[in-house]
């Protein structure tokens, strides 16, 4: 276990935070459906790790292993098209996430001075 999460930990670096950012508060409903209190904040963090992992095993079998071993769809114009068009979805990920609004879950870092 351990070492299966240390081949994951790049890819579950980059999948944790988009998760977190933007499951998390939709995933109220789900708290509440388990009566509320720790048990659904156990519950909350549980759905949101397991989703991490898997984007992160996903991540890691579809994209960097074939880049980091050059399978056929990584090299020539076809790994081109592939890595513009992950650019593009870069893109509209980062253009989709909300900008978080100070005091509303996030740090607000006047109140740490």
């Amino acid at each position: 276990l351990p070492r299966g999460l240390g081949e994951l930990s790049y890819s579950l670096y980059l999948w944790h935070w988009p998760v977190y950012l933007l499951l998390l508060p939709k995933l109220g409903g789900l708290k509440d459906l388990c009566g509320g209190g720790p048990l659904g904040d156990w519950i909350t963090a549980a759905v949101a790790i397991a989703l991490s992992v898997a984007l992160a095993a996903l991540t890691k079998a579809y994209v960097e292993d074939p880049v980091r071993f050059r399978k056929g769809w990584a090299r020539g114009r076809r790994g081109l098209t592939v890595v513009a068009a992950a650019a593009v979805a870069a893109g509209v990920l980062w253009a989709t996430v909300p900008e978080p609004v100070p005091g509303a879950g996030t740090v607000d870092v006047e109140q740490l001075r």
